[in-house]
């Protein structure tokens, strides 16, 4: 996601500017937001990355630490995917992302850093999460959005379908059901050009990461 801003920093989609991170997020993950709910390992379903080839990677998993550092509580993200590369494991090499996000006034609006742009600041909202069947227990899944403009222009989108499981089990299945249906309430789909902006993640064959 992220690295892509390196190649194309001056890129303009021809929008205005980004939404309020509140316009975009269910009021109840205001209201009831949970780190320890948050936190895990997620398999990503589907994206949507105006900058990313469709279908050149595959097998992108996050990992969602909590942590404090400084004295501040701080969320460390542990983004894996699997990509052509030169030192071949059947598939592909895995490129690793270290992500980490600080927390806002707001619950579930969070402030995204990559070491490799150390200067540009990637605001990301929780849109909408899978609630459990117990207050406490993690997540089912996560919907993510992310949006940086430049001189009142969008020039990155990101979303982000985070699973607990794949869309070999049916528990996947109904997660990404959900969180499209998700993206069409509370308007996600209006910064991707609709559903079609989205690029399926491949899940099968993956190596364990």
């Amino acid at each position: 996601m992220m690295f892509t801003m390196l190649l194309f920093p001056s890129l303009a989609l021809g929008r205005g500017g980004c939404p309020e991170p509140l316009s975009l997020q269910d009021p109840a993950v205001a209201e009831r937001f949970n780190l320890t709910s948050f936190a895990g390992h997620y398999f990503e379903l589907q994206l949507h990355d105006v900058t990313q080839v469709h279908n050149l990677c595959g097998c992108q998993t996050s990992n969602k630490s909590i942590v404090t550092r400084n004295g501040n509580v701080v969320i460390d993200d542990d983004f894996l995917m699997l990509c052509p590369g030169p030192h071949v494991e059947p598939g592909g090499e895995i490129y690793p992302s270290a992500l980490s996000f600080n927390l806002t006034a707001n619950p579930g609006v969070l402030h995204g850093h990559w070491p490799v742009l150390p200067s540009q600041l990637f605001p990301d909202t929780v849109v909408a999460v899978g609630w459990p069947d117990l207050d406490g227990n993690p997540y089912r899944w996560l919907l993510e959005f992310q949006c940086v403009e430049k001189a009142g222009l969008i020039v990155f989108v990101g979303v982000n379908f985070y699973s607990r499981w794949t869309t070999s089990d049916p528990r996947g299945v109904t997660a990404n059901e959900e969180m499209a249906a998700a993206a069409a309430k509370w308007g996600v789909y209006n910064y991707t050009k609709g559903p079609g902006g989205f690029t399926t993640v491949n899940h099968t064959g993956c190596p364990q990461m």
